[in-house]
């Protein structure tokens, strides 16, 4: 179609022309000149126009020369084009995807969803074989049902019956599956108790039994706790007699929680006494104390005549016991040795010597004197021996000990353990002679024989004169009174000790 709107534009100017001179030929013949002109321009523009619009059309347009199947993957089919452009006549290809099937738009079939079908495929074959396997179970349910119902009574229902301090009722309900008659009956059955040789029902007794066996496992377990709160505890206490100015003791601690001992370590020490405050005698002390006494002794000798025998006053002596197994030391021996007296060691104990008399045919008759009770010589002429330090030594074979070998020892032994005779009886036990008494050295604890503390008293005196092999010392000859002194076990275990000097 042409346009006109130049056309009608023209014509519209010509009309409102009113002059008449504006009327004429020229105008006229111009005014169609113009029309013609517009005539031919718009025929050439409009069809120049319609083919510029059909030409850009064609350029954007391409014609589907072949369409085959491309290379395809496990989600998508692939679709391979060849194109021709209309404008240009050239060729050019394209590719495109389908993209597989949703529940909401169709699609090509993906490979996962081939695989899930060949597997439904299988399932629904496996399916039928169940369906086949479940009618051959419904009708061998049905035989079984046929067998139960056979047998009548069934029981539908159980509970616990009546309270019993001893024993557990059950109320059981039956029904008959045939008839459907019920049977129900109170405390139709019942459980026994547990004994030790059979299983049963726990009794109220046994209940509170088991509650008081809890209650006081519960206290043994605050026991425990309170215990293996305590980090150490002491579990031995050692004395260390090393030191001359204070006294060591070794503390030995357990830990009960671990149960690990810890060796005894010198942890606590009790000093010396000095004029403030109390303490240990030292040895130190103790010498000054013996220098002491030896002194007042020296003094009181000045003032009693020692010559031609005793005169009824007895001269001062005393002990002085060393640590350990000895040795036993005389404070004030020196001038009595120096004067010729004797020492002799006494125990306290019963005594009968053997004496010699002569009959009404003048022969002569040994026999044993009377019983004498009390302090009594020990031993032979030179049974002790008093060195001029006080040291005191015993002469070996005073008493007989099978349990030492003696043969290579010296003649004289300041040992503690040579002053008692240590045996064993036919069953085996340990003992010790104190005269004609045998004092049992072990004791009998929970069916085990242990070693017990044994105190055995003994004196020293000094006498004037010599007591022949057999004769009886005559106490009204001592010039000294007679200083005690104990021979006794110091307990290591419980089957050992060693013989020790106490006061």
């Amino acid at each position: 179609m042409i346009d006109t709107t130049q056309l009608t534009n023209l014509i519209s100017a010509f009309r409102v022309e009113t002059e008449k001179e504006s009327i004429s030929p020229e105008t006229v013949g111009s005014l169609l000149q113009n029309i013609t002109d517009l005539l031919a321009n718009a025929s050439s523009s409009t069809e120049q126009q319609i083919f510029e619009n059909w030409k850009a059309i064609l350029s954007q347009l391409h014609l589907v020369e072949s369409v085959e199947q491309g290379a395809n993957n496990v989600e998508h089919v692939n679709i391979t084009m060849s194109l021709r452009d209309l404008a240009n006549g050239g060729r050019t290809g394209a590719n495109f995807q389908i993209e597989p099937a949703t529940e909401q738009r169709a699609g090509v079939m993906t490979a996962a969803q081939a695989q899930t079908l060949a597997a439904l495929n299988l399932a629904v074959d496996a399916l039928k074989l169940a369906a086949v396997n479940l009618a051959n179970k419904n009708t061998e349910q049905d035989n079984r049902l046929d067998i139960i119902q056979g047998r009548s009574d069934v029981i539908t229902d159980m509970s616990q019956g009546s309270d019993h301090a001893s024993k557990v009722y059950l109320t059981i309900r039956k029904e008959n599956l045939k008839t459907g008659a019920i049977y129900n009956k109170i405390n139709n059955k019942e459980i026994a108790a547990a004994t030790s040789e059979k299983a049963g029902v726990m009794t109220a007794q046994q209940a509170k039994d088991l509650q008081k066996a809890v209650n006081g496992l519960l206290v043994q377990e605050e026991l425990i706790r309170v215990l293996h709160s305590i980090d150490l505890v002491v579990t031995s206490i050692e004395d260390r007699p090393y030191r001359k100015d204070c006294l060591y003791y070794g503390v030995e601690y357990c830990d009960l929680y671990a149960g690990e001992r810890f060796p005894a370590d010198d942890d606590i020490m009790i000093p010396g006494a000095t004029t403030e405050h109390a303490g240990v005698m030292t040895a130190k002390q103790v010498q000054r104390l013996d220098d002491a006494e030896r002194d007042i002794f020296n003094l009181r000798k000045a003032f009693v005549s020692v010559s031609g025998g005793a005169t009824g006053q007895l001269l001062p002596i005393a002990l002085r016991i060393g640590s350990g197994e000895g040795p036993l030391q005389v404070l004030g021996a020196l001038p009595l040795i120096e004067k010729g007296y004797f020492p002799y060691l006494f125990r306290f104990s019963r005594k009968r010597n053997r004496i010699t008399e002569r009959n009404e045919h003048d022969e002569i008759i040994r026999k044993h004197g009377p019983v004498r009770k009390g302090w009594n010589m020990v031993g032979k002429v030179d049974a002790i021996r008093v060195a001029n330090d006080g040291t005191v030594s015993i002469r070996k074979n005073v008493f007989k000990h099978p349990m030492i070998d003696t043969e290579l020892l010296d003649e004289f032994q300041t040992n503690a353990k040579f002053f008692i005779k240590e045996e064993t009886d036919s069953k085996g036990t340990p003992y010790v002679s104190y005269g004609k008494t045998q004092v049992k050295l072990t004791r009998e604890v929970n069916g085990q024989e242990v070693r017990r503390k044994v105190r055995l008293l003994y004196g020293i005196a000094f006498a004037d004169y010599k007591v022949g092999p057999r004769g009886a010392l005559d106490m009204s000859r001592l010039v000294t009174p007679i200083v005690p002194f104990h021979v006794c076990n110091l307990l290591l275990d419980t089957d050992s000790s060693v013989w020790i000097f106490e006061r």
